[in-house]
């Protein structure tokens, strides 16, 4: 998470709001001083005449600091409070997506057995919609669990085979073809590395259409550097592209929300990658740029 994203950023700010506001306050309270001093000098004013004025500005002084200083506590009291409601919320989900793993985890064993059993009868079709439906949700998930996490999340680093982990994904996406050029050993967290790959699949199959993906994975021009292409034959993207990764920016009206790219781009920058969205003549293309070895 950017810090400034973070609660903390807030209070900062308003720390900086007050300090900035007092310091005014001193100013114009040692401006207005001086300038008593000054006009008192040239009017010949008496000295009960200039400390009258004198306490005058001092009390208006006095008056603005504490209005000002009472405004900066119900500022930081309402930031206290959206935080508290912040973290409610967010415990709502992450309880709520922990209570579903279990059983939607079971959901898919049996659908995968299913498919494994009758994958060759004339419901073929019917299962592996099945299988599709049951990962599609089992992702949704994830990206919940992923979004209500934030900066909490936690990564465990280690060495993966790029051609093992896209081996594994294929049964995901019974109807998608899925062919890998190449392969590599990247150093990523490997269920953040999978929750990427699985949204730029499932957006593939699911709102481009696609019946299959090129997975291309070569040496970048930076150091210990991977450059991976995801191209699939989809429909492609007519939308604009500055928008793509934008949280909740819906590009037509059979679109999605936006949270599996905006996590792909999220999750990318947490591996110390980065993503880009290459155009193309034909399908939809995603560019990746993660450390690793060919």
């Amino acid at each position: 998470m950017k810090f400034y994203s973070k609660p903390i950023f807030k209070y900062v700010l308003v720390g900086v709001w007050l300090l900035n506001t007092l310091a005014l306050a001193g100013w114009l309270y040692i401006f207005s001083f001086r300038q008593t001093q000054r006009i008192a000098a040239i009017r010949n004013e008496t000295i009960e005449q200039a400390t009258a004025y004198h306490r005058m500005l001092i009390s208006e002084s006095l008056v603005l600091s504490f209005c000002l200083l009472v405004g900066g506590f119900f500022l930081s009291y309402y930031i206290y409070l959206d935080s508290k409601r912040t973290k409610k919320v967010r415990s709502f989900f992450l309880t709520f997506s922990h209570e579903l793993k279990t059983p939607l985890a079971s959901l898919q064993l049996q659908t995968e057995s299913l498919h494994d059993a009758l994958g060759d009868s004339e419901h073929r079709e019917v299962i592996n919609h099945l299988v599709a439906d049951t990962n599609r949700l089992s992702l949704h998930l994830e990206n919940s669990l992923a979004l209500a996490e934030g900066s909490e999340r936690k990564f465990f680093p280690e060495k993966l085979n790029f051609k093992e982990v896209i081996e594994a994904l294929k049964n995901y996406w019974p109807n998608l073809k899925v062919q890998l050029i190449g392969d590599a050993t990247i150093k990523a967290d490997r269920r953040t590395f999978e929750s990427i790959l699985k949204n730029i699949l499932e957006n593939s199959y699911k709102h481009g259409d696609a019946s299959e993906v090129v997975i291309k994975v070569d040496s970048s021009d930076s150091n210990g550097m991977l450059e991976i292409r995801i191209v699939d034959n989809g429909r492609g993207f007519n939308g604009e592209y500055k928008t793509l990764g934008k949280l909740l920016e819906r590009q037509a009206s059979t679109s999605g929300s936006g949270i599996g790219l905006h996590l792909v781009r999220e999750l990318t920058k947490s591996l110390g990658g980065n993503i880009s969205f290459p155009r193309v003549d034909s399908g939809f293309a995603v560019k990746l740029d993660l450390p690793g070895i060919i």
